[in-house]
């Protein structure tokens, strides 16, 4: 008699692993998108500090500055991906110790972060890119 797992063991290992390559992808893609933005504030603040012509006309503003609200709408983007994949990873995987508890609590509140800075930069983001195509 052969032994064979369960389909919904084999099915759990497949969400198991792909959950943890969605943590991998968004937390890189994060950081990746979040050192563009913030050189972008950087660049900008500097630039605008020292009041130079090459400084953006309307720095850090919400409705003039299309590289300011994509940046951190793709940010956002990243960090929900990231954090609502540790959050289903951490259920799926079991909840036992204090530890756990913790990363839950932080990637809720993440998941909130980005979900609220998604709310408020998606709207010009989309309008943005629709104005370019």
């Amino acid at each position: 008699m052969t032994f064979t797992r369960s389909k919904t063991a084999r099915i759990a290992d497949v969400l198991e692993r792909y959950l943890k390559k969605s943590v991998f992808i968004g937390v890189q893609g994060m950081v990746a998108s979040g050192t563009v933005a913030m050189g972008y504030l950087v660049i900008g603040g500097l630039l605008t500090v020292v009041n130079s012509p090459l400084a953006p006309q309307s720095f850090l503003s919400m409705e003039n500055d299309p590289y300011f609200f994509c940046s951190i709408a793709v940010v956002s983007i990243f960090i929900i991906q990231a954090t609502g994949s540790l959050i289903l990873y951490k259920f799926l995987t079991g909840v036992e110790d204090q530890r756990s508890q913790f990363v839950i609590l932080v990637s809720y509140i993440g998941l909130g972060f980005g979900g609220a800075a998604l709310r408020f930069t998606l709207p010009q983001s989309l309008d943005f890119v629709l104005t370019l195509l």
